[in-house]
């Protein structure tokens, strides 16, 4: 099989190429058989929103000033016309599925007194408005809603009570109203507690005041569990590497079968020849020069260089030797017997042009003498 022939870079690049995606197609093909058939993965088991806000009233003292029993929230009042705050607390859990909810929820007012620059705590006194109180449900959504009327009045005397009985006027005093709810929920993603805490601050030392504090809270949050998948194409991995590596080495394995290098070929064709100097030198006349130029018509080619050795003893011609050179590179070599008919041409390496017409077959006759 006639090999195909390349510069010796060009090859020497075909092979490293070949080499290299190889050896990736190896590590490919290693990393998908050693990679787990399962992973872990991270999903939102359950996920839920929390909403609570505090809504209320403020009730006035029977006076000349205000035709209403009660005024909005969201305003200023005078301190000394209020008798109570009416206020109303209203809790939602809800999720996208089905839950066990318990928990318990209390009301607390505390009443804070501060004193120096830094607001030092005085002194307090906490009241009861709701006891703790347990709840339980099921469901995608829970609401609890809880109404209290705060005895304004009664605290801000009672306020007034204890400083005279102390004789000290604290520079800070504020009823504190504390809205506190402990939920747990028994999830399918498992189990999720939450605090809810909203607090309504009310002024007791200034004459005109408004409500303040954190009235309204929504939050959400979620569970997270892990599932085990299968790994994705891992087959489908594995097969492909394995199939790209076998076409890898098939490739390699052609290429080195197939191709040479041009200038190990032309070494091996300048140690042949010169075998055969050594064994025939008496019978082959080596010519220097340009080769010249043969009517193709004539030229007949030989298998072998024992082809050429019959021809020459049956023509009794010698073998002329040429060496074919391309911009200073030795490429080929010829050799000729020349009869008066015809000339005998074998060739080694890379075959000479040939251009018809240039000789006739009366030249190469006188060329043959």
């Amino acid at each position: 099989m006639k090999k195909k022939v390349f510069k010796r870079k060009t090859r020497q690049g075909l092979i490293a190429g070949l080499l290299i995606m190889l050896a990736l197609a190896l590590a490919g093909l290693c990393w998908s058989l050693v990679r787990p058939l399962e992973m872990e993965e991270e999903y939102q088991a359950f996920s839920y929103r929390q909403d609570a806000n505090i809504d209320y009233l403020v009730g006035l003292h029977p006076n000349g000033l205000y035709d209403e029993a009660q005024l909005a929230p969201g305003r200023a009042y005078i301190t000394s016309l209020v008798n109570t705050i009416d206020a109303n607390f209203t809790y939602r859990f809800s999720a996208k599925q089905e839950a066990e909810i318990s928990g318990e929820y209390s009301i607390i007012a505390v009443m804070e007194a501060t004193a120096g620059t830094e607001s030092s705590a005085l002194w307090e006194k906490s009241f009861v408005l709701h006891p703790p109180q347990a709840f339980s449900a099921a469901g995608k959504e829970f609401t609890l809603q809880e109404s209290v009327s705060i005895p304004f009045s009664h605290y801000y005397a009672y306020a007034n009570e204890i400083i005279e009985m102390s004789g000290f006027n604290p520079d800070g005093l504020t009823l504190n109203v504390y809205y506190d709810v402990k939920l747990s929920a028994d999830t399918p993603g498992g189990q999720a507690e939450e605090t809810s805490m909203l607090q309504m601050t009310v002024p007791l030392r200034s004459k005109v005041f408004t409500v303040g504090g954190n009235l309204e809270e929504q939050k959400s949050g979620d569970l997270t569990a892990t599932k085990t998948t299968a790994a994705p194409y891992y087959e489908e991995t594995r097969l492909g590497f394995g199939l790209f590596a076998v076409l890898l080495v098939l490739l390699l394995i052609i290429t080195l079968q197939v191709t040479t290098a041009k200038e190990e070929k032309n070494r091996i064709i300048g140690q042949r020849v010169r075998r055969l100097f050594r064994r025939y030198q008496e019978r082959i006349v080596k010519c220097t020069g340009a080769m010249p130029d043969l009517d193709q018509q004539y030229v007949l080619a030989v298998g072998s260089f024992d082809d050429m050795l019959r021809a020459a003893d049956e023509l009794e011609k010698p073998i002329l030797y040429f060496s074919i050179r391309e911009k200073g590179e030795e490429t080929g070599h010829s050799f000729f017997v020349i009869s008066e008919q015809y000339i005998f041409r074998y060739n080694l390496g890379e075959p000479p042009n040939l251009p018809a017409g240039n000789l006739s077959r009366k030249h190469a006759a006188r060329f043959s003498t």
